[in-house]
């Protein structure tokens, strides 16, 4: 479970392989950390805590190095 007030934190999170549960009440974290967090969210990488279960169904690990390497290589090499 990660507060929603920072993205880096949700990031490191979502990038541990751990089931991620964010917590963002409306009067803690802006639009563009809400926009962020939806975009995990719908990336499979965390749920909103709100949205807990004992299970979580799976776990995806967001590995944006990898993707970035990927694409300066189609680019550049």
């Amino acid at each position: 479970i990660v507060t929603g007030d920072s993205v880096s934190m949700c990031s490191e999170a979502a990038s541990s392989g751990k089931p991620v549960y964010i917590f963002a009440p409306k009067s803690m974290v802006g639009d563009k950390h809400r926009r962020f967090h939806n975009t995990l969210y719908k990336g499979g990488y965390a749920k909103d805590l709100s949205d807990f279960k004992e299970e979580y169904e799976e776990v995806k690990t967001l590995n944006e190095s990898v993707r970035i390497a990927g694409i300066i290589k189609e680019r550049l090499l």
